[in-house]
């Protein structure tokens, strides 16, 4: 079969709830044809309740392949059926892998990921702490992603206090692009608006540093942390 038709294949699959054809695709195809079924399998699942977690085996599972693409689609794939209220535990251990995977696309897509499956009352710590390292990725797009992550942990009541240093230091950063700041600025100030023990920490450690008022988004981030 080839890589197209696997995913049309996959997709049918996974709406139907065929869980063992699933398994059955997946497992004899090459690497293409096993980015396209993950690619299929990113949706909700019809069929039983050992639907979803079955499909999320099958990501765990890919998550461990040699391919990029392969990890990438099975950290989509990890990140939806969470979002469609499937138990991630079994995943836990493999989102924490991605996040130091040594393709960049995969490392942003599994912080992405983590952010949107956090909300799942689970031990994160050690997802934190490597979201932590990955608001310093020297990879664009990586620190974003990184950055909005740990903003939805703090809205998922975690103590994202640790990381307001790494935050407010993607505020000091001097590239062009923007949307780092914009998602540490998102976080720092959740973080602020939980305590005044809270709102003094990003506070202090703003003044430590030196930020460039130009950028309209430092002085917006400025102006509702002193409304705090």
């Amino acid at each position: 079969m080839g890589a197209n038709s696997a995913f049309n294949r996959a997709t049918q699959l996974r709406e139907a709830g065929n869980l063992p054809a699933i398994q059955k695709l997946f497992a004899g195809g090459d690497a293409a044809v096993k980015e396209k079924v993950l690619n299929g399998l990113a949706g909700k699942a019809g069929g039983g309740p050992e639907v979803g977690p079955g499909i999320l085996a099958v990501a765990v599972e890919g998550a461990d392949h040699s391919a990029p693409m392969v990890r990438y689609w099975a950290a989509v794939v990890i990140q939806d059926q969470g979002s469609y209220r499937v138990d991630v535990t079994a995943a836990q251990g493999a989102l924490l892998k991605l996040l130091a995977d040594p393709d960049p696309k995969v490392r942003m897509i599994a912080a992405y990921a983590t952010g949107n499956v956090c909300k799942q009352r689970l031990d994160w710590s050690h997802h934190f702490a490597a979201l932590r390292r990955l608001v310093r990725d020297p990879s664009l797009y990586v620190p974003e992603a990184a950055a909005r992550a740990i903003a939805n942990l703090s809205r998922a009541k975690f103590d994202i206090g640790p990381a307001v240093p790494d935050l407010v230091s993607m505020l000091v950063g001097g590239d062009d692009y923007n949307e780092p700041r914009k998602e540490a600025a998102k976080a720092l100030l959740h973080h602020a608006r939980k305590s005044p023990k809270a709102r003094d920490q990003v506070r202090k450690e703003v003044q430590s540093v030196s930020l460039d008022t130009s950028r309209r988004e430092v002085r917006r981030f400025l102006d509702q942390l002193g409304e705090l």
